[in-house]
């Protein structure tokens, strides 16, 4: 078993052991669907699992991976880590961490600064 994140807009933020046989059936039930795999921009090794119609705006935004990412996410996400030869390894954060993305989902001062930044370049968005 590798160790991922869940992060939920809802501000649930935990750990989940993803399973080494079939993975892919764990985080479809996790995001609560279809899922697309998205590496980050900067972080080598560093990626999503967000949902497919996820990406199409038809639900809330996850202020916190959206900031982690420099892009909109909305949903509940799963983030992983892997090694360079494309093997998972654990993801590990401190609780610090933990509680700051719990905080960028649930606080509205968060999403109402991430509203005013999505407003400027014309997005429309459910927080």
């Amino acid at each position: 078993m590798t160790t991922a994140l869940l992060v939920k807009t809802s501000g649930v933020v935990r750990h989940i052991d993803l399973p080494v046989v079939d993975p892919h059936i764990m985080v479809h039930h996790m995001i609560g669907g279809w899922f697309d795999v998205v590496k980050h921009p900067l972080q080598e090794g560093l990626y999503a699992y967000v949902h497919t119609e996820g990406l199409s705006m038809k639900q809330e935004v996850n202020a916190a991976v959206t900031f982690l990412f420099n892009q909109i996410f909305v949903g509940d996400i799963v983030l992983c880590r892997s090694t360079e030869d494309g093997s998972y390894t654990d993801f590990e954060i401190n609780e610090a961490t933990i509680n700051l993305f719990k905080s960028c989902n649930t606080n509205e001062f968060h999403k109402e600064n991430l509203r005013k930044s999505l407003a400027t370049v014309g997005r429309e968005t459910n927080l």
